[in-house]
C-alpha cells in the first residue's frame, strides 16, 4: 500500500480553540482530522488556492477562519443538533429542524466568494471573423 501524502490544514487546534471554544482531549483527532478535511474540500473547490496565496492576491487568514467555521459547524452538530423546534396542541403537531445532522462538511456560498471560488463565468467565441478569414 502507497502512503498519501501529508495533509496540509490553513488551521491547528489552537486557531479553532480561538475562534470556538476549548477542545477537549477525547476531541482533538476528530478536531485534526476535520481540519485537514475542510483544508483539502477548500482546495477542491477553490481554483489555484495556495498559488494565490503564495502570489499574495489571497490573504492566508481567509482560508483558515473558513477551515475553523467549517470544523466548527461539522462538531457543533454533536453538541446543539436542533436549530428550531415547532409545536402544536391540537390535532399534536411537532416539528425539529436539524444544523448538520450527519455533521457534514460544506462550504456555504459566501465562504466560497469570499476565497474567490465558485462558478466561473468565461467566453469563447465560436464564430470565425470574417475580416481574418479573408486573409
Amino acid at each position: 500500500m502507497t502512503s498519501l501524502p501529508e495533509r496540509q490544514p490553513y488551521a491547528t487546534l489552537s486557531d479553532l480553540t480561538t475562534r470556538w471554544r476549548a477542545i477537549s482531549p477525547s476531541e482533538t483527532t476528530r478536531a485534526e482530522t476535520l481540519l485537514a478535511d475542510a483544508a483539502d474540500l477548500i482546495r477542491a473547490s477553490v481554483p489555484r488556492v495556495d498559488e494565490r496565496i503564495e502570489a499574495g492576491t489571497l490573504s492566508p487568514y481567509l482560508p483558515l477562519i473558513v477551515s475553523c467555521d467549517m470544523v466548527r459547524r461539522a462538531m457543533a452538530a454533536d453538541d446543539v443538533p436542533v436549530t428550531a423546534a415547532n409545536e402544536s396542541v391540537g390535532p399534536w403537531s411537532y416539528g425539529q429542524t436539524f444544523a448538520a445532522p450527519s455533521g457534514d462538511m460544506y462550504l456555504t456560498k459566501a465562504e466560497l466568494r469570499r476565497l474567490g471560488g465558485g462558478q466561473q463565468v468565461g467566453m469563447v467565441n465560436l464564430i470565425p471573423d470574417p475580416g481574418k478569414a479573408r486573409r
